[in-house]
């Protein structure tokens, strides 16, 4: 998963949007470290941050929709090669985006894939992959 991109430190005063560091020591001048995109989902700092800048919304919300596209297409490889270890990463990751946007049915459908990977039962996994495509899709739109 790829860091979210934040916007620069100012060396004095807080930033406009009212983000600190990760380590929350306010705006010290360094540039902070980038949360990963599950830390970032949870923010609520991040989220009010959406309140006063609508845009910040869509494009988080793009960010979101193209890992958990990724995700699902590393899942999808992984079942047409045969090799459980990747799809197991590639549906844990996925249930954790899925999760971070409160989505029940997607993290649901992702955690089914992961634990029949765990358990080297993919018999159903290319239906479960479709009903995610599914729902990724009507997410997307």
């Amino acid at each position: 998963m790829q860091p979210l991109n934040r916007p620069p430190v100012h060396p004095v005063g807080n930033n406009d949007d009212g983000l600190s560091d990760s380590a929350g020591r306010g705006n010290t001048g360094e540039a902070p470290a980038a949360p990963s995109l599950p830390e970032a989902m949870l923010s609520d700092r991040i989220l009010a941050s959406f309140i006063t800048r609508p845009e910040r919304l869509a494009a988080f919300f793009n960010m979101v929709c193209n890992d958990l596209g990724t995700q699902l297409a590393a899942m999808t490889a992984a079942h047409e090669a045969g090799d459980r270890t990747a799809l197991h990463d590639a549906a844990h990751a996925a249930k954790g985006v899925a999760q971070g946007l409160r989505d029940q049915s997607l993290s649901r459908l992702a955690e089914e894939i992961e634990q029949r990977a765990h358990r080297s039962d993919c018999s159903a996994v290319g239906e479960l992959l479709a009903k995610m495509g599914d729902s990724y899709q009507l997410l997307k739109n």
